[in-house]
């Protein structure tokens, strides 16, 4: 994502990083990981904030990053939150655990199967 960045600021279509070109499906891809992990952190940190006002930001910001990246570390707030604040961290260790990309498949509708349909080939008959 930085190679995109700095390609985007030196105006170039492609994004290469030694020899090699990037596809920018794989740049979209990673950009819109970011994305949901941005927004489930913000989405968390609110409810925590919501639901325990009297931890700092910092402390609640933490406590989700934690939870989101499966790394283990707390502040404590985990266990002195309201039981809705205990869900949004089960949910977001559980999220953290499985996968971004695996989590958003869940809701992802199915792929439909195109059917397979063989080549003709014209035959030399007589």
């Amino acid at each position: 994502m930085i190679f995109s960045i700095i390609a985007n600021v030196r105006r170039k279509k492609d994004i290469t990083v030694g020899n090699r070109r990037i596809d920018s499906a794989n740049v979209h891809q990673a950009y819109g990981l970011l994305s949901m992990y941005l927004a489930l952190a913000i989405i968390g940190c609110g409810i925590i904030c919501i639901v325990a006002p009297e931890y700092s930001l910092a402390d609640v910001v933490f406590e989700v990053v934690s939870a989101l990246s499966t790394v283990g570390y707390s502040v404590g707030l985990s266990v002195h939150v309201a039981v809705v604040g205990k869900v949004v961290l089960i949910l977001l260790m559980y999220i953290g655990r499985v996968g971004m990309l695996s989590f958003a498949m869940i809701f992802a509708g199915k792929n439909k199967v195109v059917p397979l349909e063989r080549p003709t080939e014209k035959i030399i008959i007589g």
